[in-house]
């Protein structure tokens, strides 16, 4: 099962980065908004978590903590409308990799929510993501400052934050009922917003469907495979394959969007790529042998506060 963890995982980053291509294909031909993007993943989410309900034979667990599930919800969308807001204004390759960044603001806004002291691996990590960041969004440019590609380091915060506001509801709620939860709210959210900003027009334009379509497809894909990887492999593990997306990104930027970034970035992408690592290596040792061994939930839980049930 582990193996089949492993690759639920890496097939995850690459339908989150393909769920951002077809963003880029569809802006390419037609001027359709990022957030009807951000519409559809959820719709498809929402759509799929309630056939299943309709058509499944057993009772759902109830729901415990309502009020966290909403406000990891509010986090979650948020964090998705400054991702693919980021893809539009900052390209494919750029917004994949600035919102790769938010295990680092896990790291760093994780004292406010455990009151524990920030480590020094973690201060580390932050200044590796802080310094990857500037390189890719400058592009060889000395302090060159772009508020659109801030953006992109936005989706990171707001996705760190989404990560953060799980530790206390996987304690009290399965991980069904959070995803489930997330689209619910993720649809009715995005839907209030096309509404108010006039984009209802687009939701389902007949040739605008196929790139509006499989964005949301394999958005939601993504987040299913991702949340399946996480239940048989390790925090590790997990965090290595999901931190793939920054190879993806550069490798299909070059060879789909022909965008080659100058070297300066490729070394900011390393860099990001690297504080993850550390930081994957520093949940590893948190973990102890035994409830590795025994697969205690303690041990479980914060691999998944690292990752699980984010979307990308």
């Amino acid at each position: 099962m582990a193996s089949l963890g492993s690759l639920a995982i890496l097939f995850s980053a690459f339908a989150f980065y393909f769920s951002t291509y077809f963003v880029y294909l569809g802006q390419k031909k037609y001027p359709i908004s990022a957030f009807v993007f951000v519409f559809w993943r959820f719709l498809v989410g929402f759509l799929v978590f309630e056939l299943f309900v309709l058509f499944q034979r057993h009772d759902l667990p109830p729901i415990q903590n309502k009020k966290g599930l909403y406000v990891r919800s509010f986090w979650n969308t948020i964090a998705v409308y400054f991702f693919l807001w980021g893809v539009e204004v900052s390209g494919v390759t750029k917004g994949n990799i600035l919102n790769m960044t938010y295990p680092a603001f896990v790291a760093l806004l994780a004292p406010l929510y455990v009151k524990e002291k920030i480590a020094l691996r973690h201060l580390l990590a932050v200044l590796l993501t802080i310094s990857g960041s500037f390189f890719v969004i400058g592009e060889g440019r000395v302090l060159y400052f772009s508020a659109k590609d801030f953006i992109g380091l936005i989706s990171g915060l707001t996705a760190g934050i989404a990560v953060l506001s799980l530790r206390d509801i996987r304690q009290s709620d399965s991980t069904y009922q959070i995803i489930r939860t997330q689209f619910r709210f993720g649809f009715l959210f995005s839907l209030v917003v096309l509404v108010f900003l006039g984009f209802r027009q687009q939701i389902f334009e007949h040739v605008l469907l196929p790139y509006l379509f499989w964005s949301g497809f394999l958005g939601f894909l993504g987040q299913l495979l991702l949340t399946y990887g996480f239940r048989y492999v390790s925090s590790v593990q997990g965090s290595v394959l999901s931190s793939t997306r920054i190879v993806i990104a550069f490798i299909f930027g070059l060879i789909l969007e022909h965008r080659d970034l100058p070297w300066i970035s490729h070394l900011g992408a390393i860099l990001i790529l690297c504080a993850n690592l550390l930081l994957a290596m520093y949940n590893k040792k948190q973990e102890s042998p035994a409830a590795a061994r025994q697969g205690h939930p303690s041990s479980r839980s914060r691999g998944q506060t690292r990752r699980d049930g984010v979307s990308g």
